[in-house]
């Protein structure tokens, strides 16, 4: 089957436009928020920009992704565009309305309601997957990847959900702040890391390299699905005494997945699969912090919550974007034919210059801003925060720019 048959381009473009522009909201509430930011991650502002980051800047382009590429790795369309397309308004709706309760510091029905708004596009999601793979001729690793990811997903926003509510009816008997790591790392590790391996396993087969050791990747599968159960029922039940235990299953799993995309990647000289399995090796910075968190809770506070935020940060900022980036040229060419200049050779020279020139200032302006940005977490300089923002902002109008240029261009024979 032809990678993208049968999914729906109008689909794919009101996910991409949502990402796009929340891209450009975080950048500016960065900078509203510059002075917060390395204070402590449990509060509002914080909460707010980080769920516009993970809700409505990362999730609807990996839910654009999943609906391109659904043909490719389940054999079959999708099964119903028309709730994929319930689940989006859905997930506008809800996400803007959680930011904004958030943002305000809200938590009373202000932030309920839309947690109960956001539980209908994941359930709805889950049930597209889901259904669309049990009418699959085929199976294989990166279906299970992709099953498992939106399994995780719904668990997250289950946990969120319940987070919500505890602030107004009591529900949950374990520590407030304990739920909320949990939220955080089982979305971090079993939507958007099993969800992205899934993905980058089939982009390994697009570019025709075949190297890639799949009994690793099962096994990798296995210790990271059995670590984040661990790790759920430890927090869940506040199990203090097996915190190694899940921590270690997890990281060794992610170790082993990193390690794989890494020697496909040296092994084999192709600079667009470097390009796509590089944010693999960005992913070791939150790896390492992870193993610091976990042996140095007798550290002083301030130390801890800087070392967590800029866990979060490099996982969300460095090894999630960058990888987003990766992936928006085969997007671009999907939605427009134009912009596929590898295999177009009647491609207009202007049209590719600008696209370069954008993509060029995109790319080099934000890794800039993030890296200014870690500094001034580090350092407690709102001004070096303030200056990352401003070139986040400059980034993501470039970003926008191209974007637009590309989905509302014409496309010519």
């Amino acid at each position: 089957m032809t990678e993208g048959k049968n999914a729906s381009k109008t689909l794919i473009r009101m996910h991409l436009i949502f990402s796009g522009i929340s891209f450009l909201i975080f950048s500016l509430f960065l900078l509203l928020a510059s002075k917060e930011i390395a204070i402590d991650y449990f509060q509002g502002k914080i909460l707010a920009i980080t769920h516009i980051a993970t809700l409505c800047w990362f999730t609807p382009f990996l839910f654009a992704l999943l609906y391109q590429y659904s043909p490719k790795i389940f054999f079959r369309k999708l099964y119903s565009i028309t709730l994929a397309k319930i689940s989006f308004w859905f997930l506008v709706v809800g996400s803007l309305m959680l930011v904004y309760a958030f943002w305000i510091n809200r938590y009373d029905k202000l932030l309920t309601i839309p947690s109960h708004i956001l539980l209908f596009p994941f359930l709805f999601l889950l049930i597209n997957v889901i259904v669309t793979s049990i009418k699959s001729p085929k199976r294989n690793i990166e279906q299970w990847y992709f099953i498992a990811s939106v399994v995780w997903l719904f668990i997250t926003v289950i946990v969120g959900f319940l987070l919500a509510m505890n602030f107004t009816n009591p529900l949950i008997s374990a520590s407030h702040l304990e739920w909320l790591m949990l939220h955080a790392n089982i979305g971090f590790v079993g939507w958007f890391l099993l969800f992205i391996v899934g993905l980058s396993i089939k982009s390994v087969e697009k570019e025709h390299i075949k190297k890639a050791d799949k009994r690793l990747l099962r096994l990798c599968f296995f210790l990271i699905n059995f670590g984040l159960v661990l790790y759920f029922f430890e927090k869940g039940h506040n199990q203090s005494r097996l915190i190694d235990i899940p921590t270690a299953i997890l990281i060794l799993g992610i170790i082993g997945v990193i390690g794989n995309m890494a020697k496909t990647a040296l092994v084999h000289n192709a600079e667009n699969l470097k390009r796509i399995l590089f944010p693999f090796f960005v992913l070791m910075v939150p790896v390492v912090l992870a193993f610091y968190l976990v042996f140095t809770s007798s550290l002083e506070s301030g130390l801890i919550t800087k070392a967590s935020i800029i866990y979060g940060m490099s996982l969300l900022l460095g090894f999630v974007a960058l990888w987003t980036f990766s992936h928006l040229k085969a997007l671009y060419t999907f939605i427009n034919p134009m912009y596929d200049f590898g295999n177009n050779s009647e491609v207009d020279i202007k049209v590719k210059s600008f696209a370069n020139m954008l993509s060029l200032f995109h790319l080099s302006s934000y890794l800039v801003a993030v890296i200014a940005l870690l500094i001034g977490i580090l350092m407690e300089e709102a001004v070096i925060n303030q200056i990352a923002s401003v070139l986040l902002i400059f980034s993501s109008v470039m970003f926008n720019v191209m974007l637009f240029k590309v989905l509302f261009s014409k496309v010519k024979n």
